[in-house]
């Protein structure tokens, strides 16, 4: 087994256990021994999102749709970093991303509306959009990306 390998599955369990801040340290060294592993840069991502790293969340988010443009998850997470940090045209682009790339998963819809309820209307760019039905979204509820949203 591999040391990239090995770190990453350290960091994995970390996460999975609740320990956010502990997965940063063996995924960010895996991440230097294989640079080019989208899933060390999407665990990553995710540990930089639960921990509030939210400028970070998204660099590895947008360094994963460099190599994935379709990657529904990394648009939606993205969208989430965008969100957090206040850059509401680039978490809206990205949250419609996300809808169309992944059609069936409702979170990203559900989402969506309730970011275009919380914004106004002014981010729908001119485009009627009707999204769910009337949903409530707690931004405290950051770990629910673990479940629907994960994508497996």
């Amino acid at each position: 087994m591999s040391d990239a390998y090995q770190l990453f599955q350290q960091g994995l369990a970390a996460l999975a256990a609740g320990h956010a801040d502990e997965a940063i340290a063996p995924l960010e060294r895996a991440r230097k021994l294989e640079p080019a592993s989208m899933s060390i840069q999407e665990a990553l991502g995710k540990t930089y999102l639960r921990v509030g790293f939210f400028d970070r969340a998204a660099q590895a988010f947008s360094t994963i749709l460099e190599h994935e443009p379709l990657d529904a998850y990394a648009h939606y997470c993205l969208a989430r970093a965008m969100d957090r940090m206040g850059d509401v045209a680039g978490a809206h682009h990205h949250y419609r991303l996300a809808t169309v790339f992944a059609p069936g998963r409702r979170i990203y819809a559900d989402t969506l509306a309730a970011f275009l309820r919380r914004t106004g209307p002014e981010h729908t760019n001119g485009i009627d959009l009707v999204i769910g039905e009337d949903l409530a979204y707690d931004p405290a509820h950051d770990d629910d990306i673990d479940d629907e949203a994960w994508g497996s």
